[in-house]
């Protein structure tokens, strides 16, 4: 009889059934030992966490996060993973479709909000990203329409809460646009002859701000209220202005290479040339007022929750060559004479020998990350 046959005959008497039972019990508290026993030696070889002792450490309000290689490279790809689509707050969406533009606010039927925008250039270039845009809320959006083939086009504003809402037309020949949070505000550049003028426009008229000088990457930015308008022109150089009540200019910078508004602090952050090399500062659209963060800087972005800003530092501290490299061959090069082999080889190393006694090392090639919340 075979194990199978015996098995089957033991289930069959009741004796055969208690001894069956009495074995699965067997393994069962087997097996819970033994995940006991992985449980306790994972916690064993888990360091544990103070009570009350934080994760990380809040200074000058950075949280530093040194990211390893995987960290940050799974980091960035829920970053990247985040919605980029024309529009893509919660309360809705634009989306072109045909040479039309439609809107959808994620419960009705989308619905057309304005035929033929591409003119007589291509629309879909322009509507990926940053061809319209939606205030907080949803209330109110703003949409390029008719675009030629230099890219200029006529500038929208809409009230999204009502289908049957008609667009307004702010202006034509306008070549970029910023919006406040809330929408009630909006700043522009517009094509005049051979120059360019910045325009605000404030949900009724619209004002001329000042004469202007701008490239393709042209940055606008208008504070929650509208009274404050921060650009850059094409020379690198970072302008803000109080455009509401006693008018004023200052001149943030004049070597800008990124910049960006935190919408839910209300602060404008850049990256700017330094006294030794590029450090990253932020300029308050409430206060006025400029202030250093962080200096040796080579990344900077705004995360997606519109307030905390990421950036990268190069590391200033140097790891000596002492602490990289085991001489094990000193005493082989003490013994070597000149004109004997291997002298030649002998000096380069006395040259690393005297540079580590010197203090003297490398800089780590990994960038140190940090995450700024003001």
């Amino acid at each position: 009889m075979n194990e199978a046959d015996k098995k089957n005959e033991l289930e069959q008497s009741e004796e055969g059934k208690k001894e069956m039972a009495a074995a699965e019990e067997i393994e069962a508290e087997a097996a819970e030992e033994v995940g006991m026993e992985e449980t306790e030696a994972l916690a064993e070889e888990t360091p544990a966490v103070e009570a009350g002792k934080p994760a990380a450490e809040k200074k000058n309000g950075a949280l530093g996060i040194l990211l390893g290689t995987v960290a940050f490279v799974l980091f960035l790809a829920v970053i990247w993973m985040a919605p980029v689509g024309v529009d893509s707050r919660s309360e809705g969406l634009f989306y072109a479709k045909e040479n039309n533009l439609y809107f959808y606010n994620g419960e009705d039927a989308p619905y057309l909000v304005h035929k033929n925008i591409g003119g007589k250039g291509s629309y879909h270039y322009f509507y990926y990203g940053w061809g319209a845009d939606l205030s907080e809320t949803g209330d109110w959006g703003y949409y390029r329409a008719n675009v030629d083939e230099q890219g200029l086009f006529d500038l929208y504003c809409r009230d999204m809460t009502k289908q049957d809402a008609k667009s307004q037309l702010i202006d034509s020949g306008v070549f970029a646009y910023g919006i406040s949070r809330s929408g009630e505000d909006a700043a522009y550049i517009k094509v005049i002859g051979n120059g360019m003028e910045l325009y605000r426009y404030d949900g009724e008229a619209v004002h001329f701000v000042s004469a202007v000088d701008f490239t393709e990457q042209a940055g606008i930015f208008v504070s929650d209220d509208g009274s404050c308008l921060a650009y850059t022109d094409a020379y690198g150089i970072l302008t803000a202005e109080s455009i509401a009540g006693e008018q004023s200019k200052q001149k943030l910078t004049d070597s800008a290479v990124s910049y960006g508004l935190a919408e839910a602090n209300n602060v404008l952050y850049f990256v700017a040339e330094g006294e030794a090399g590029y450090n990253l500062y932020s300029y308050g659209f409430d206060n006025r007022e400029a202030e250093l963060l962080a200096e040796s800087v080579s990344y900077m972005q705004i995360m997606p929750n519109d307030k905390d800003v990421l950036y990268a530092v190069k590391p200033t501290e140097v790891i000596p060559y002492g602490e990289l490299i085991i001489d094990d061959m000193a005493e082989a090069d003490a013994a070597l004479k000149e004109g004997a082999e291997g002298y030649e080889a002998k000096l380069q190393r006395d040259k690393i020998r005297e540079a580590a006694e010197a203090g003297k090392g490398i800089q780590p090639m990994m960038m140190e990350y940090y995450l700024y919340s003001d």
